[in-house]
């Protein structure tokens, strides 16, 4: 079986956690970027509805007609639609009579992206793995593999409460934390919600212990 079908089988099915354990996600998204290297195989898509488990999927049609699923059982007569932001799918909620935007539905869709080295089509080290997490005061939300989707989490949150106030991110680039805030009036105000890109090392490191 390849990587790109291990990935599928694990994460491709409802019942599973959203990342599982994190160094087996590591272990896979890294043989699934060496085999992305060695044979150009296509992309994968992740399906990410709020409260539903991540699922993965051979196109993009079929990851978003999983969040679709999810929106028909909460929609109550509710319409939907999508547009891309942040280099992502995110689908929401619209008005009947115009098809204006109400709200996020927490629905999002976006592609695993693999980035050739340009050196060698032999399996190399792979790099430190980047996960993101999404918090609210301190309460982590989820952890996503882009920086992206976790915003986006954040933002659907923020726009359920407030839907019509602009939205901006305050980031840090020395620690890898990024804030959301709120435009009220001619102030930026802090929102609470926050995310913090974080490391997995693929081996233990004792001196860095010490």
């Amino acid at each position: 079986m390849s990587a790109r079908d291990e990935l599928l089988d694990e994460y491709g099915r409802a019942d599973t956690a959203p990342l599982g354990a994190l160094a087996d996600l590591r272990q896979k998204l890294d043989a699934y970027r060496a085999e992305v290297q060695r044979e150009g195989i296509p992309p994968l898509f992740v399906a990410d509805y709020e409260g539903a488990e991540l699922t993965l999927h051979l196109t993009y049609e079929a990851a978003q007609a999983a969040c679709d699923d999810y929106a028909k059982a909460e929609a109550h007569g509710r319409c939907w639609d999508w547009r891309t932001e942040d280099g992502i799918e995110r689908q929401f909620w619209t008005r009947d009579l115009d098809d204006a935007p109400t709200g996020y539905t927490g629905g999002a869709v976006w592609q695993i992206e693999v980035e050739p080295d340009g050196k060698t089509s032999e399996v190399t080290q792979p790099a430190e793995l980047t996960i993101y997490r999404a918090s609210h005061d301190s309460i982590v939300m989820g952890l996503y593999t882009t920086a992206a989707a976790a915003r986006a989490h954040c933002e659907a949150d923020m726009r359920w409460d407030l839907p019509s106030v602009p939205l901006d991110w305050i980031e840090d680039e020395e620690d890898g934390v990024a804030e959301l805030v709120a435009a009220v009036g001619e102030e930026e105000r802090p929102t609470g919600f926050v995310v913090t890109a974080l490391e997995v090392a693929s081996e233990y490191d004792e001196e860095a212990d010490e």
